[in-house]
């Protein structure tokens, strides 16, 4: 038998996964799987671990089937989302074939909005520096109290400064000849403390034995940032530990801020150390709101899916929200094709979590894109006119709608071809 999708690719008769794959058991229901070549990981189910571990290119997904008893439809399903994930051997693809592979699939805005270039690509150096400085000893109870009391005197420090530190915020926040120095400023300084932040991931890793694949800098929507490969944390067993190598950048923005607010007695006398220590606090405030931002990609949301231990919670959520549309729409008669019950396996409180987490989501991208696009527009109609609608509504469609319409077509992919294998299964 031989299945084709909707786009005429038929998948092949005996798939047989990578070889190169590394299966590591974290729960009695979950593996890790890591593609040694490429760097990826992945958190999958028992069942379809043992699937993959069938598919060994000998043994057609009927005589798999039979072995297993499970629909030959889930079977044939699985094999698809493999060679969607490339983790089916082809007999042509080399490693580096491979990853230029995953390079095209990225949408074509996450590859103009982030461009980045790796400094250092091997895990010795992390070594190096975590033996020379004694890193260790970062990670004891004892360090936790030292960082409580620094924190505790930089508040108090703080509260002692408040309002002479308000007066210099709106000052230099104001319209003048200095604002574009500001700026410059804010933005060297907010490199490195993105820096230390990413390194403070790097270490925290390193300490609980995973490796640091590649440490560098890049430009997210034009502005300079660094960056940590720190996927080695979803081997850790404990949840604890993937909770500290998670939320160890934002301890450190911490840490840098309170050593620049117990500087604030010698600033009150030299101006040019006085208005560097504001704009870090400026920056640090900005960086605390976005990175404990659960709605978005970074630190809080990954902290966030540690502590529900649910990986990939943003892309299952909007998989599940489309999935929910997708059923009342069928239940309406709008579309022909019923909904995979795949997309909805889960308990009561996952279905809920995931319903929930992509209303929050969705609902925030659109009020915050939103309200920034108001603000663009009025700041450019004086120079634009009524072209400034036209540019925003443009941006809008290209930021948000796209993307999203994208997300909509892969989640209707995934209902079309279970249906279709299912059709074939069906007729036979």
């Amino acid at each position: 038998m031989s299945i084709a999708t909707e786009n005429e690719h038929t998948l092949p008769r005996h798939p047989q996964v990578l070889t190169d794959l590394v299966y590591l058991q974290t729960s009695p229901q979950r593996y890790l799987v890591k593609d040694t070549k490429t760097g990826r990981y992945f958190r999958l189910s028992a069942a379809v671990v043992c699937i993959m571990q069938h598919l060994d290119g000998t043994r057609a997904p009927e005589v798999i089937s039979a072995e297993l008893g499970l629909n030959v439809t889930s079977i044939l399903y699985i094999v698809n989302q493999l060679e969607q994930l490339l983790l089916l051997e082809t007999g042509t693809d080399e490693p580096e074939q491979r990853k230029k592979k995953l390079k095209r699939q990225r949408h074509w805005l996450m590859r103009i909005s982030l461009q980045r270039k790796d400094l250092i690509t091997t895990d010795l150096w992390m070594d190096r520096v975590y033996q020379a400085l004694r890193l260790k000893y970062v990670f004891s109870p004892w360090f936790g109290v030292a960082l409580l009391v620094l924190y505790t005197g930089a508040l108090l420090m703080y509260l002692h400064y408040q309002e002479p530190i308000q007066k210099t915020l709106e000052t230099i926040t104001q319209w003048n000849g200095n604002l574009p120095a500001y700026v410059a400023i804010s933005l060297a300084l907010d490199f490195v403390i993105c820096l230390f932040h990413e390194l403070a991931h790097g270490f925290a890793c390193k300490h609980f034995g995973g490796k640091v694949q590649a440490l560098g800098v890049g430009l997210y929507f034009f502005r300079p940032v660094s960056y940590c490969d720190v996927t080695d944390a979803w081997t850790f067993s404990k949840r604890s530990q993937r909770l500290v190598t998670h939320g160890a950048g934002m301890a450190m923005n911490f840490f840098l801020t309170s050593l620049a607010l117990l500087l604030l007695p010698l600033g009150a006398r030299i101006h040019w150390l006085w208005i560097g220590i504001v704009l870090i606090l400026l920056i640090a405030c900005i960086r605390a709101i976005i990175n404990f931002n659960p709605l978005i990609r970074l630190d809080g949301y990954y902290l966030l899916a540690d502590l529900l231990n649910i990986e990939n919670l943003r892309q299952k959520a909007f998989n599940f929200l489309f999935s929910t549309v997708r059923q009342g729409l069928y239940k309406l008669r709008l579309t022909q094709i019923p909904p995979a019950q795949q997309m909805f396996r889960g308990s009561f409180q996952e279905k809920l979590i995931f319903l929930l987490y992509g209303i929050f989501s969705l609902s925030y991208i659109m009020i915050w894109c939103t309200t920034l696009a108001i603000s663009y527009m009025h700041l450019l109609v004086r120079y634009l006119g009524p072209w400034s609608s036209y540019l925003i509504f443009l941006g809008i469609a290209v930021v948000i709608i796209y993307p999203l319409w994208m997300r909509w077509e892969m989640n209707s992919q995934k209902h079309r071809a279970f249906h279709k294998y299912q059709l074939e299964h069906d007729r036979k």
